[in-house]
């Protein structure tokens, strides 16, 4: 989640860390496990496989249903097939880079009108890095 801290922490395939949760050195998140939002988890302390963990100490709510372990199961192949069809519009600094753009612009029909413009603002966004 948003904010989540993790420390030198483990977590497994299938998870959901919540956000504003703070996984501590050395602790384990084991495969469709849940950390709750704002959950601290203690060093070295494992969270199992299925369970549910929430609180400041975090510790054992209660193990997931079978329902809620297809649920992240699916949440997680969701956002690995988002964060696919993102990769090539986004590039390290998180700028959209000149090939995206134009690309959006063609299928919007506003090339013509948009591109001055945007190259305009990729100038100063260049100059602005090489100025730093």
């Amino acid at each position: 989640g948003h904010q989540a801290q993790i420390h030198s922490a483990t977590v497994e395939d299938h998870c959901l860390i919540g956000m504003g949760s703070v996984l501590n050195q050395g602790s384990r998140v084991e495969t469709l496990s849940f950390v709750a939002a704002g959950a601290i988890v203690a060093k070295d302390d494992v969270v199992k496989s299925g369970e549910l963990w929430v609180g400041n100490p975090a510790r054992k709510l209660r193990d997931l249903t079978e329902a809620e372990k297809k649920h992240l199961r699916f949440q997680a192949e969701e956002y690995v097939k988002l964060a696919s069809s993102q990769s090539a519009t986004m590039e390290l600094g998180g700028n959209v880079s000149d090939d995206a753009i134009q690309d959006m612009l063609i299928e919007s029909g506003t090339e013509s009108e948009s591109t001055s413009r945007i190259e305009s603002e990729a100038s100063d966004l260049k100059s602005q890095k090489n100025f730093k």
